[in-house]
């Protein structure tokens, strides 16, 4: 079995953290609770088997809005996390409705780490396009369906 998962060390400092992959199934008018779940249950096991001593940072494709993301793992953890969703939409669905629905969940063990989303000027050049494309969409989609 493949874990889409890495643990990582810096051998001067010896701070590590393990980076999760994910991809919640969408489902449920794009509110996965089960899928949500378990993405939770899994974080909390892999922060629990490093013992609380290394940052747990899943990211990736939740397939739900940040609001619903907060709600199935933030508030149900028992440890303490943050979540980070991307300030621009990076999906749009079927009726190129768009959404926000990657995000990153962050256990951390080293609290003296800040991490935050990078802003759109930030991103490459590529994703950049991808977001106007994904707004230029919704804004079509709005304009044929409102007229």
């Amino acid at each position: 079995m493949r874990n889409p998962f890495v643990h990582i060390k810096d051998k001067s400092s010896g701070k590590s953290m393990v980076v999760v992959g994910v991809h919640v199934s969408g489902c449920g008018s794009q509110y996965p609770k089960s899928g949500l779940k378990t993405l939770m249950e899994i974080i909390e096991q892999i922060y629990e088997l490093n013992l609380g001593k290394s940052d747990v940072i899943a990211a990736g494709d939740f397939n739900t809005p940040p609001m619903n993301a907060r709600e199935s793992i933030i508030e149900t953890m028992k440890h303490q996390a943050i979540l980070l969703n991307a300030p621009y939409p990076t999906h749009a669905n079927p009726k190129s409705q768009a959404a926000n629905y990657d995000q990153v969940v962050i256990v951390q063990a080293d609290t003296t780490i800040k991490y935050e989303m990078l802003q759109a000027p930030e991103v490459s050049v590529a994703s950049q396009n991808l977001i106007k494309s994904i707004e230029q969409s919704r804004e079509k989609y709005l304009r044929d369906t409102i007229c």
